[in-house]
């Protein structure tokens, strides 16, 4: 039997729809116990274990002095669901999360509102090296380099400003050619 609101119509003994009323809350538990701890749990009640949000096709509709987090579809791709955090009164939306990070020696990870990070390393490289990021950016902002390894006898940085599929590399001074390690930020 599914939820019925209309348990226990006015004119019931409550005798004669027990078991109706019953069926109710056993469902209505059911549904509570969704993504919260039970309904009937000893502690925690009125919590969530986790949030589950279904795919909406439009962006939430907000009031004043509330805020809605939502999953959206990006891209026009299935499976690209993201979250979305659409602040009062229908004012700006942030998205949340992005792409899958990479946790590798060259990797990347996507941070809330839309700026992306990547890092890598490099072997011994020389001036005007070209080094690629794991992804692009649609706008690069900055690369710090730092050396990894060997005597160094030379600064090196970035030739004029990063890109946004790759940036390159100025070794300034007659030192050795070293490793470098790399940290980029831009927007996604």
């Amino acid at each position: 039997m599914p939820y019925d609101p209309t348990i226990p119509a006015p004119t019931d003994l409550l005798s004669d729809s027990q078991s109706d009323i019953q069926q109710n809350f056993n469902l209505a538990n059911e549904f509570f116990g969704t993504d919260h701890v039970n309904f009937v749990a000893a502690s925690n009640n009125g919590k969530h274990n986790h949030s589950t949000y279904p795919e909406q096709g439009a962006d939430a509709n907000t009031l004043d002095n509330e805020n809605a987090i939502y999953a959206k579809e990006v891209g026009g791709v299935g499976g690209n669901t993201r979250l979305f955090l659409r602040q009062e009164t229908n004012g700006t939306i942030i998205q949340l999360t992005g792409r899958d990070p990479i946790l590798a020696t060259d990797g990347l990870t996507f941070l809330p509102g839309g700026i992306l990070l990547q890092w890598g390393r490099t072997g011994a490289v020389g001036n005007g090296a070209v080094v690629m990021y794991p992804q692009a950016f649609s706008t690069a902002f900055n690369v710090q380099i730092t050396t990894i390894s060997g005597p160094v006898n030379s600064e090196y940085s970035t030739q004029g400003n990063p890109g946004n599929v790759s940036f390159i590399v100025s070794k300034n001074g007659a030192g050795a050619n070293v490793a470098i390690q790399w940290v980029a930020i831009g927007l996604a």
